[in-house]
């Protein structure tokens, strides 16, 4: 249905360790950072 109107899709991989392994590629890079969010 979503690719009859023109959208391009791919898989996705929702393996736990690719996800672990993206995350700490990320952090290692400096290209994802974790702030603390203030208190509300």
């Amino acid at each position: 249905m979503y690719t009859d109107q023109g959208l391009k899709l791919q898989t996705a991989d929702n393996a736990v360790e690719a996800g672990i392994y993206r995350v700490w590629e990320r952090l290692s890079a400096g290209r994802l950072k974790v702030l603390k969010s203030p208190k509300q």
